[in-house]
């Protein structure tokens, strides 16, 4: 009798995460329309579960299913009230083989080397140790703009790329790029055609030069989306960066913040940020950007002052951070402070920033206060939670948020263990 072990086991990897968002506003006055008040409730669940080592080592089923509910969605103009709606979505379901030679997939998937792209449909490839050439069709389940994937059986996407992969993460240089064209189309008729284009290139140790760009061809020709960044460590203690932004309407109020009230519109912006590392350990930082609206032509020039003290304390545990920044911003002129404490340990991790400002147009003046309170807690290797807390307000508006989240993790594979330390705010 032979008693035969498989060659391969399945493992899996896995999360569980609950979550939820409150906020309210309350305006100073109140609207004809909406009143004083409005406030938003949603509750979210997310299921996460990657099996590989199935059929082959390299072959692997992705299971990512999301449902939001949201109390205040619909409006319903007979009553005059807001009723709950709920979102559900399988944000991937899909199973293939990534690794080298001839590969698949198959389902609802992304595909990062592409872009931001969705795909229910099908993509191959053939792979080795250094490059990655790759197609793929089928049907658009991502409406650009919206946050989640649907159905959409008028709906088609295809498109076809090449991607080189680092080849050492060593001290030397190394790089990793992608090129993608990609062809969105309703009822057969091309919506949108794009070239992706990423390039991530470490020419030298603390030498880093990154650029993403998005150029439309169909409907027309221009750069929809973009980003170029450059990040320099000149000395053990000066470092430079630089970043230029190209974004269009839709990054824009993503972006945008909540107090503001100028219109969506395009965006570009260019920054930049030198810092000097003490021998003690804190750093001094001063960073300038300058950004201008396609809509309007309104444009904005800041400039800001920050220092952060890193692992003090008799344990190394706390930090804090103290900024000043000043400029014009869009329609007024702003000046403003923020100061910020955190403390980690092995098990718990808590942030607390306070920042103040002065925001003078040319008939009145408005003086913001915000306030953020975050906490962690790792209860295990498995489970963890976070949660925050914010509220702004001026003279037009109060704002309070919540927002807390459980995530539990399992699986086959080894889990990474809660951190002995944490790397200062902002290191990341």
């Amino acid at each position: 009798t032979c008693f035969c072990t498989p060659l391969f086991a399945a493992r899996t990897v896995g999360r569980f995460t609950v979550g939820g968002y409150l906020a309210t506003e309350k305006f100073a006055e109140a609207d004809q329309f909406v009143g004083s008040r409005n406030d938003v409730q949603t509750a979210s669940v997310r299921s996460f579960l990657k099996v590989t080592e199935l059929a082959d080592r390299d072959d692997s089923l992705i299971v990512d299913l999301r449902d939001k509910h949201d109390f205040f969605d619909k409006v319903d103009k007979e009553q005059l009230l807001l009723s709950d709606s709920n979102q559900f979505q399988a944000r991937q379901l899909s199973y293939g083989n990534d690794g080298n030679g001839f590969g698949y997939r198959i389902g609802r998937f992304p595909l990062y080397d592409a872009g931001a792209v969705n795909v229910d449909g099908v993509s191959a490839q053939y792979k080795t140790d250094r490059w990655n050439a790759f197609a793929f069709g089928g049907l658009n389940p991502l409406e650009y703009g919206k946050p989640y994937l649907v159905f959409r059986p008028n709906a088609q996407i295809l498109g076809a790329g090449f991607s080189l992969v680092p080849d050492d993460l060593g001290s030397r240089a190394r790089y990793s790029s992608s090129t993608a064209v990609v062809q969105e189309s309703f009822s057969g008729e091309v919506d949108r055609q794009f070239i992706y284009q990423r390039f991530d290139w470490h020419f030298r140790p603390g030498q880093l030069l990154y650029s993403n760009f998005y150029i439309d061809t169909v409907p027309k020709t221009q750069l929809q989306n973009g980003l170029f960044y450059i990040d320099s460590m000149w000395t053990p203690r000066v470092r430079t960066k630089f970043a230029a932004t190209v974004i269009d309407t839709v990054q824009y109020v993503r972006r945008q913040d909540v107090r503001e009230l100028l219109p969506t519109s395009t965006y570009n912006e260019a920054r930049g940020e030198v810092k000097y590392l003490s021998e003690a350990g804190n750093d001094y930082s001063f960073e300038v950007l300058s950004g201008s609206r396609g809509f309007d032509g309104k444009n904005r020039t800041l400039a800001e002052f920050s220092s952060r003290w890193a692992q003090i304390g008799e344990r190394n545990n706390w930090d804090l951070v103290a900024s000043l920044r000043a400029g014009k911003n869009f329609e007024s002129q702003d000046i403003g402070a923020r100061v910020g404490v955190g403390f980690f340990s092995r098990r718990w991790e808590f942030t607390a920033d306070q920042s103040y400002a002065v925001e003078t147009y040319s008939d009145k003046s408005y003086h913001p206060l915000i306030t953020t309170i975050s906490a962690g807690r790792f209860f295990s290797r498995e489970l963890l939670g976070t949660a925050s807390f914010e509220r702004i307000a001026d003279e037009r508006v109060e704002i309070l948020a919540f927002f807390f989240r459980l995530t539990y993790r399992y699986g086959t594979k080894g889990l990474a263990p809660v951190r002995d330390g944490s790397p200062p705010r902002g290191s990341l």
